[in-house]
């Protein structure tokens, strides 16, 4: 091959490897950005030992990677974790946010409308209309665990007692072993501790949930308010509904929360 047909071929050989370059850079997507919350632990929802984190996180995971978002999930008791999402400048917010009352926070649409429900003994079933009717019943809760809106001013006011323990498996417990009258829950938390918790398996037919709910709590996304923080979340609000994070949370609980925790 003489030389100039070497560097035709040179030439032409050089185009098609920087056109291919091209096209593989055109196809690759950005890269992912990385979001840092705190929250929690909860089982089956929010727990480090689950996988992909538990449901709520999953379902999370699932609407952040439609805008390239992956998150890193931070855990403290709930006592601490909004005081250090709001003072640690490494962490963007918390997840979940039940209640919007931190001013310098921003909140997403909510991501989940649940009820919040009385556990109760079968042989000592609450009976109720108004919530004032529980003032004659000593509840039970989980420190940091919000209370509600009526039952936090029945409390404030004195007129409610509430006893707090550290977990929901010893916050059942004392329901059990006559303790407490009623505790306040989320009811798939109830579920899955009665499913799974072994010091719960002996007490299986003797505690159930009330038929009427406290309240219906709406779930969603906590930020700091600052201007990154607004550009996400009107992208993600764009993107997350009740609908589909609902689906991809029972999506787990129905087919992921039994495997092999980490």
């Amino acid at each position: 091959m003489n030389v100039p047909a070497r560097a035709l071929l040179l030439f032409v050989t050089l185009v098609t490897l920087t056109a291919s370059a091209a096209a593989i850079s055109t196809a690759t997507p950005k890269s992912s950005k990385t979001i840092v919350l705190i929250t929690a632990e909860t089982t089956p929802f929010m727990s480090p030992n689950m996988k992909d984190d538990g449901a709520a996180i999953y379902a999370l995971r699932k609407i952040l990677g439609k805008i390239g978002y992956k998150v890193e999930m931070r855990y403290a008791p709930w006592t601490r974790a909004k005081m250090v999402a709001d003072k640690d400048d490494t962490i963007d917010g918390f997840f979940p946010y039940a209640a919007r009352d931190m001013d310098n926070f921003i909140y997403s649409r909510p991501l989940s409308e649940t009820p919040w429900i009385i556990v109760q003994r079968k042989d000592h079933p609450i009976h109720w209309t108004k919530l004032e009717d529980l003032t004659k019943y000593v509840a039970g809760n989980v420190t940091g665990i919000e209370l509600r809106p009526g039952i936090k001013e029945l409390v404030e006011q004195k007129k409610l007692q509430v006893e707090s323990t550290t977990t929901d498996t010893y916050n059942l417990l004392k329901l059990a072993t006559k303790r407490v009258d009623l505790v306040f829950m989320d009811p798939n938390v109830f579920r899955f501790h009665m499913a799974t918790v072994p010091e719960l398996q002996a007490y299986k037919n003797i505690l159930e949930i009330n038929p009427k709910p406290v309240h219906i709590d709406k779930y969603g996304l906590a930020l700091k308010k600052n201007a990154k923080n607004e550009v996400f979340l009107k992208e993600f609000n764009k993107v997350a509904s009740i609908e589909e994070n609902t689906k991809n949370i029972e999506y787990y609980l129905k087919h992921m929360s039994k495997e092999p925790q980490k």
